[in-house]
């Protein structure tokens, strides 16, 4: 078995090498145009002013109208609570897309019929007659534009609107069950409580308000074409499967790495830290996909119960264990750099984290005793999401590991021995190569809201969370929480900025051996 495995290994070698036969997920404008087409319908964005429908909606929209991916009778309504008029709104979207939008304006051509489409309505978040208002501008929409009373709802404010804005969809009967002629579906951003208690809460709330087939919970880095890559990666090519368990894998390492500080987002992160902001979702979701079993469809269905199955198999740490295996960081000071606690709105005293690195076990026959490090932090060397997978080495030698980078520029990289060019035959050293998405197709790569505003509208929901999924991932982090809660603060600042976190990182792989790996390719 294992002499087979690693025959299977040498494929890998050759398909990285000769990339026409590696099968990622790339974009398909036939496919799009004829099996994906998009349908008539009202996007609603409460939080209309916020900074993510600026960065992040409204050019995703505009992408996806410009190349097509929008129907002709598609409507956008900004919901909130300033006194704009359409055209004040329209000016202010105008600027975002050009600054933040994937393709600019150009000669504004495409503009100029774009903004037609976009609606400014002002509401308050929880007075009925601002919804009834909303519900007679929805109707005279279809009448005016043939949305076919088909509408979504996103749902881009704090948390703490959530049922309030479903509690008055619900009741002004803005949502409604789904027929063979009209539709409607809520999109709600992460996260989902903060901690197991309030997502129970919030998840029992949305329940009794919405149909499940009717509610988008959104973690945007499952709209990320890497991560979407990740899963054509292991269930699209064959070679993978005999290497991918216990018998031939080493360690799995998960790296979320940003360079950059929480900005102006002091208030937020306060309350937040980074085991809530991106280790209990995006992390936890990227655990899930490398490790869950081939589902039976690349569909909705069958990948939420491979995802949910990787994750209730997680062994849970124990008490005695979170020192050992939960490590947590703050950044201080460094040249030109403001250390967390200098950062505006933050406390001057604030033990929040901004990194966290945790060993995690699965209990299952595929992963028997193959640990799962698993790291993210703020103000870390460079921007860089990706897995590091690596294999068992043989007598002593170098280990082969494969790179999965995420972002930025999703790539597949694969570190080999190679014989060192010389008289000597039995010398060699590590040389990796592989392949980027740029570098390799010239379609251009959609931005994650894109995809994910398209596949609500399509009612695709394989991009999305599965509330189980958040519940369990929150019954695992739980516990650290409530520890953090129970102890002496630690002494932070513990990392300094531009360092891969605080030297108890690095610790808890070298009592089992190992060490932080990343491609170091650009």
């Amino acid at each position: 078995m294992k002499s087979k495995s690693w025959i299977y290994i040498i494929l890998f070698a050759f398909t990285i090498l000769h990339a026409e036969y590696f099968q990622p997920i790339v974009p398909n404008p036939q496919l799009a145009s004829e099996q994906l087409e998009s349908r008539p319908c009202v996007v609603v964005l409460f939080g209309a002013t916020g900074d993510l429908t600026t960065r992040k909606l409204l050019p995703a929209l505009y992408n996806l109208a410009k190349e097509g991916h929008l129907s002709d009778n598609t409507v956008i309504v900004g919901y909130a609570r300033r006194g704009l008029s359409n055209d004040t709104f329209r000016e202010q979207m105008e600027k975002a897309i050009d600054q933040f939008s994937r393709s600019k304006l150009g000669d504004r051509t495409f503009w100029d019929e774009f903004k037609n489409i976009i609606i400014f309505h002002k509401g308050e978040f929880d007075n009925d007659s601002d919804y009834e208002d909303l519900d007679k501008l929805l109707s005279k929409i279809d009448d005016d534009y043939g949305t076919s009373g088909n509408r979504i709802y996103y749902l881009a404010t704090q948390p703490s609107y959530f049922p309030k804005i479903i509690d008055n969809l619900h009741k002004h009967k803005l949502i409604y069950e789904p027929s063979d002629t009209k539709w409607s579906r809520v999109l709600i951003e992460k996260p989902f409580g903060d901690s197991l208690q309030t997502a129970i809460d919030l998840q029992k709330h949305i329940s009794t308000r919405l149909h499940e087939n009717q509610t988008y919970r959104i973690d945007h880095y499952l709209g990320k074409e890497g991560v979407q890559n990740l899963l054509a990666l292991r269930f699209e090519n064959r070679i993978f499967e005999p290497i991918w368990n216990h018998e031939q894998i080493d360690n799995i390492q998960i790296t979320l790495s940003e360079d950059i500080g929480i900005g102006t987002r002091g208030n937020f992160w306060e309350e937040t830290g980074a085991l809530r902001d991106f280790f209990q979702n995006h992390l936890m979701q990227l655990l899930a996909i490398v490790a869950m079993e081939p589902p039976q469809e690349l569909n909705a269905e069958s990948i939420h119960i491979e995802k949910i199955k990787a994750l209730k198999a997680v062994r849970p740490i124990a008490p005695q264990d979170f020192d050992r295996f939960v490590i947590r960081g703050q950044y201080g000071e460094g040249s030109n750099i403001l250390g967390y606690r200098q950062e505006q709105a933050v406390s001057k005293t604030s033990n929040v984290e901004t990194f966290m690195a945790a060993t995690l076990f699965i209990d299952n026959e595929r992963w028997k005793d193959v640990p799962f490090y698993i790291r993210g932090g703020k103000r870390l060397p460079k921007q860089l999401t990706e897995v590091a997978v690596t294999f068992k080495s043989q007598s002593g030698k170098p280990a082969n590991t494969l790179f999965i980078r995420i972002q930025p520029d999703m790539g597949v990289f694969f570190r080999i021995l190679s014989k060192t060019p010389g008289i000597a035959i039995d010398k060699v050293e590590p040389v990796t190569f592989g392949f980027t998405l740029s570098s390799s197709f010239s379609t251009p790569s959609p931005d994650a809201y894109e995809k994910l505003f398209h596949a609500s509208i399509l009612g695709d929901k394989s991009l999305f969370v599965d509330p189980q999924e958040q519940i369990i991932a929150w019954q695992l982090l739980t516990p650290v929480l409530q520890h953090w809660n129970s102890i002496s603060p630690l002494d932070f600042p513990n990392y300094s900025p531009g360092s891969w976190g605080p030297d108890a990182a690095e610790k808890m792989l070298h009592e089992n051996g190992h060490q932080w790996v990343t491609s170091g390719l650009k």
